[in-house]
């Protein structure tokens, strides 16, 4: 993975997070389902806070 930082936005859609760290959507339900991630819904959008991006990316970064 790259050190590069993350581009910083309100909140993210699941396709782009999926997109911009080649993860499945299938990853990301199972980080919400198990508190990685936080979901937020705004209608039938579901997003994700970046703050929830940057801590769940830090701790990926501190594990690897």
């Amino acid at each position: 993975m790259s050190d590069a930082p993350i581009p910083s936005r309100v909140a993210w859609s699941v396709r782009d997070f999926c997109s911009h760290f080649s993860v499945s959507r299938a990853t990301v339900y199972r980080a919400f389902d198990a508190g990685l991630l936080v979901r937020l819904k705004l209608g039938r959008k579901t997003l994700i806070p970046d703050d929830s991006v940057q801590a769940w990316w830090s701790s990926i970064q501190k594990a690897g």
